[in-house]
């Protein structure tokens, strides 16, 4: 595969995820959530400060055939160190789905901030091992347990 033909792949990757965070966050715009250029050092997507506040990820796209999932995420762990933001990894390779790799520790606290939403329980009524799910649930929905 020809470089420019690579890279555009891997641009419609980033599009293609950029969207998905614009329809699931419509408070947010394209200007929110950039593409970067491709070659360029950094995450692939540059968010704005309100886009960060809403979406804290550090995110990685990959378009790949064969993908080096352990390379992949050290890269993705290089940016989002550098940002303060959560480390998230998309990858896929042509016609499949899109998929989403996060530390597994973070990823149950978002399982349980939903659940905890969704149940109608205040957190305090769960057992939680760090106050991580708060906090999730105070950036995701934008509420506190003292509104609940």
């Amino acid at each position: 595969m020809k470089t420019s033909s690579a890279k555009a792949k891997g641009r419609r990757a980033c599009q293609e995820f950029q969207q998905l965070i614009l329809r699931w966050f419509p408070d947010l715009s394209e200007r929110d959530v950039r593409v970067t250029a491709s070659g360029s050092t950094g995450e692939d997507l540059q968010l704005s400060q309100a886009a960060s506040k809403a979406f804290p990820y550090a995110v990685e796209v990959k378009n790949q055939e064969r993908l080096n999932i352990w390379q992949s995420l050290l890269q993705t762990n290089q940016h989002s160190r550098k940002l303060g933001l959560e480390p998230l990894l998309a990858f896929r390779r042509n016609r499949s789905d899109l998929y989403v790799a996060l530390r597994a520790e973070h990823f149950l606290a978002l399982v349980g901030v939903v659940d905890t939403a969704l149940s109608g329980q205040k957190s305090s009524e769960r057992s939680s091992p760090d106050r991580s799910q708060e906090d999730l649930k105070g950036r995701f929905y934008g509420f506190s347990d003292d509104e609940e």
